[in-house]
């Protein structure tokens, strides 16, 4: 028998061939990795899925948009022509059309792999194909529509793909949006549907730079994304913990799922920074379910968004915990603690460790106590004030001025804040005007001071906002200790012709007020304190001493306002309603060298506040050159220096050359521990005297300029 001899380049050619297979652009993709992209694809449509919740009450929404569908593949109530910035009604169009793919390839629904639908959703995506709408604002061209196109076609993947013709121009439409110019949560969101292209295409070089792209804002930087102390900025230097900083763990953590046991897994370095951006910043400004307003920025102006867990966004954070235990599985019962706290099962105080962080890049700190939630957030020189943009947080101008936040359960601002008066944000000092002013500048901008700064020893701290905004000055230090929170005001001034004011609180009213001088039974009130008296006031849990006096204003009214007053998004008939309780003091017009002072007790009972007397905190000092608190109880001295000065108090005797904020404590022991930090971010070093022993502190510079500096003192 006559065998032809086979040439081995040939050979080789057929062997390749059983394991490569061509991709949409005719390029070769090996078995392996193709059983890998189909591994990613199958974890996105599994996520997709995981979002179903009842099927029959999905399955009845889909039958009521397949209700609006008309013949050419538009849908009745969707405004194909509207123009607006936030909420753009044509990208309704594609979330329909999403509902259809999702129970068309889901197994459970009536809809599976039914031809109708299948015909219909081909139907709606040729019209959106024709139409090809731009919306006035980048966001639905870039990111939303692009990532919606993807998911409707890897979800049609699963079970039968669209025509090729369509599908092919649907991808190009997808290419918009440049994900290497974009910074942080957007750099994210544009590689996402890049991501989703190269899953379509079969195509493992965008693949590798998409995810690549993906997980590079897991890294320290300067500019905007994770800082050097793990705040987080976006649209510039401004602090977004909870807005653009729960975006980008949404999607690094959905990422990192998607592509968890492949060559394209997430970095050992990079998931560790993931890990902790989430777990020791994010949840750590929720009360429960509720989030700090104060790291929210303009989501603030939008309905339920307090809540952490809003139903109506893609940002459901039962999906961050369900993905991040996918990635961090070693640490799965963490997850599944978080998840029963937040989601009702356990009480607020579930598991909370009493714990201070200060973030001296952010400007922001935040005390937590089983019992509450404190936090102050500031703008200086180095950071924006919170921003206004595209019509929403209209009236936020001193949204970042030394606002507090106080949470007991959680719930004390949830969708309040059409209701507030917003020249009494809590913990401002401001202007007092017949009407609230508008934000005019867009975007975020810098503040105007530059000593502003906190210290913290990770349990005790105390935060400081110099201010210069709006005609009014004034030096404000926060001093955190367990029970109480100490505020303090100094050398405000103002030649305005309105009253200056500092507000206490502006929350809901959830019981009856209490004063040191009876129950405040009247919508408005005016107490006159004079500083020897054993002055306070309690409202739902929260008391309030004024240990130096003061005149203090007391509202307790059914207010009714409606959200477009502060996001244009909503329209005027989006009404809130309910008890306002509102608390400030009254400074008056034209001031010079005024001053404040009141302690804040986050948790205790009216009986309680009605036996106590102010014992436990002395404060020292609050002039212009000082401010300075001891809790006799815990030894502790924190001390906010202007200039250089000296404190002498309970045998301590403490000088320093150059403006500082410190925190002294004193052990069981004997020895002393002192924290220090330069809030200018400025100052190489700091001599301080304590006593007799000279300490000459070298500071943190560069991206740790402002970070506090911890010396062990020993005894005295």
């Amino acid at each position: 028998m006559f065998i032809r001899k086979i040439s081995p380049i040939f050979l080789c050619l057929i062997i390749t061939s059983l394991f490569w297979v061509p991709n949409l652009k005719g390029q070769r993709v090996n078995n392996a990795e193709n059983a890998a992209l189909a591994k990613i694809e199958n974890h996105i449509v599994t996520d997709i899925h995981s979002e179903i919740g009842n099927i029959k009450s999905y399955d009845n929404n889909v039958d009521s948009i397949m209700h609006l569908l008309r013949k050419d593949g538009s849908f009745d109530l969707i405004n194909y022509a509207d123009k607006s910035v936030s909420i753009w009604e044509p990208s309704n169009h594609l979330k329909n059309i999403l509902a259809f793919a999702t129970a068309y390839s889901f197994p459970k629904s009536k809809y599976y792999i039914s031809q109708p639908v299948y015909s219909e959703i081909c139907q709606s995506l040729r019209y959106w194909n024709r139409l090809d709408p731009i919306c006035p604002n980048w966001w639905f061209n870039e990111i939303n529509c692009p990532q919606i196109l993807g998911q409707i076609m890897l979800l049609m993947n699963a079970e039968k793909p669209l025509p090729k013709e369509l599908q092919d121009s649907l991808i190009n439409k997808m290419k918009r949006g440049d994900m290497y110019k974009q910074k942080g949560a957007n750099k994210i969101d544009i590689a996402m549907h890049n991501l989703y292209q190269a899953l379509l295409v079969k195509d493992t070089t965008l693949l590798s730079a998409a995810v690549g792209q993906c997980f590079e804002p897991i890294a320290f930087t300067t500019k905007e994304g994770i800082q050097y102390d793990y705040s987080y900025f976006q649209h510039g230097p401004q602090l977004q913990i909870s807005s653009y900083g729960l975006t980008l763990l949404v999607d690094e953590y959905k990422i990192a799922a998607y592509v968890r046991n492949t060559r394209w897994k997430i970095s050992a370095e990079k998931e560790q920074i993931l890990n902790t951006f989430f777990k020791d910043v994010y949840l750590k400004t929720l009360r429960g379910k509720y989030s700090d307003f104060n790291v929210l920025g303009r989501r603030i102006s939008r309905i339920n968004f307090v809540d952490a867990r809003p139903a109506i966004d893609a940002h459901a954070l039962s999906n961050v915990l369900l993905n991040a235990q996918l990635v961090d599985s070693k640490d799965s019962l963490f997850y599944q603690n978080t998840f029963d706290k937040v989601y009702g099962n356990k009480s607020p105080s579930y598991q909370v460790k009493p714990q201070n962080i200060g973030f001296w890049i952010g400007g922001y700190m935040l005390h937590i106590r089983p019992g509450y939630l404190f936090s102050v957030r500031c703008n200086s020189v180095r950071t924006y004030k919170t921003e206004s943009g595209n019509g929403e947080n209209l009236l936020a101008r001193t949204m970042s001025d030394g606002a507090t936040n106080i949470q007991r359960n959680g719930d004390e601002y949830y969708n309040i804040f059409p209701l507030w008066e917003y020249d009494k944000i809590p913990g401002v000092t401001c202007r007092d005007y017949p009407k609230d002013l508008p934000q005019i500048k867009q975007w975020g901008y810098f503040g105007s001071t530059s000593f502003v700064g906190e210290v913290s020893d990770g349990l005790y701290g105390a935060s400081v906002y110099e201010q210069n905004f709006d005609s009014v000055k004034a030096q404000k230090g926060y001093f955190f200790f367990d029970k109480y929170v100490v505020c303090l005001g100094s050398g405000i001034q103002s030649n305005a012709s309105e009253n200056i004011t500092t507000t206490v609180n502006q929350s809901w009213l959830r019981s009856k007020v209490y004063s040191s001088k009876g129950l405040l039974k009247t919508e408005d009130d005016k107490l006159s304190f004079t500083s020897n008296e054993n002055n306070w006031l309690w409202q739902d849990s929260i008391g309030y001493y004024f240990p130096k006096g003061g005149n203090l204003a007391i509202k307790q009214t059914f207010e009714k306002g409606n959200w477009n007053n502060i996001n244009n998004s909503f329209a005027k008939e989006d009404t809130v309603s309910g008890n306002v309780f509102k608390a400030w003091f009254n400074h008056g017009s034209k001031i010079k060298n005024g001053r404040y002072a009141y302690i804040v007790a986050p948790a205790i009972g009216l009986k309680e506040m009605k036996q106590s007397t102010m014992k436990v905190i002395s404060i020292v000092d609050n002039n212009e050159s000082v401010q300075a608190v001891y809790n006799n109880n815990i030894k502790i001295l924190q001390a906010i220096f202007y200039k250089a000065g000296e404190i002498n108090y309970k045998k301590i005797s403490l000088s320093v050359d150059k403006p500082c904020i410190l925190l002294l404590k004193k052990s069981t022991n004997g020895s002393f521990l002192l924290s220090i930090a330069d809030p200018t971010h400025l100052l190489k070093s700091i001599n301080i005297q304590l006593n007799n022993k000279k300490i000459k502190c070298i500071l943190p510079a560069g991206n740790f300029a402002g970070k506090t500096l911890q010396y062990n003192i020993g005894i005295l």
